[in-house]
């Protein structure tokens, strides 16, 4: 069932409320690579300084609902969905898949034909919030090569050519 959630601009008014989505240490790690007790709204003020990254929310019923950024690397003419959170009382309604969707298609707006992700193994939630957007997962080839400098071993997915399912 589709979910009447539209994109935003960030604000900074809206970081702790982000921020206050985060309900474990292994939340924290996931998402933020930072250590529970040292994540603070600031944070995001950090990421946001950064060049190509474009932050968005997800409004639903006047309500942020959801956080996520667009990283554009446009010497690959390619942009990666990353951070993605969604509220906790909002979970396992499809405001993931919409809102995943959603980036996406910012993404395309953007003018990237290449967008991907990049999921914690063992996210389910986030696995299948990116499958039903329109994500196919790649190659082991491809996830080999991706995961050489990363911290950890991610399940790597990009979106599929019938573009992002809304």
């Amino acid at each position: 069932m589709p979910v009447d959630l539209a994109l935003g601009d960030f604000r900074k008014d809206d970081a702790a409320t982000v921020v206050g989505w985060v309900q474990s240490a292994g939340e924290a790690l996931n998402w933020a690579s930072v250590p529970f007790l040292r994540l603070t709204p600031e944070i995001l003020e950090e990421w946001h300084a950064q060049p190509g990254i474009v932050p968005c929310v997800g409004v639903l019923d006047g309500d942020v609902c959801a956080y996520g950024q667009v990283w554009e690397d446009h010497a690959e003419d390619e942009a990666e969905l990353a951070r993605i959170i969604v509220a906790p009382e909002r979970r396992g309604q499809g405001v993931g898949r919409t809102f995943v969707a959603l980036l996406a298609a910012e993404a395309r707006r953007r003018g990237f034909r290449s967008i991907v992700v990049r999921v914690v193994r063992g996210e389910r939630a986030a696995f299948s919030s990116y499958r039903g957007a329109g994500f196919v997962r790649m190659s082991p080839d491809e996830e080999t090569r991706l995961n050489l400098d990363q911290d950890q071993d991610y399940v790597w997915m990009r979106l599929g050519p019938d573009g992002p399912s809304l």
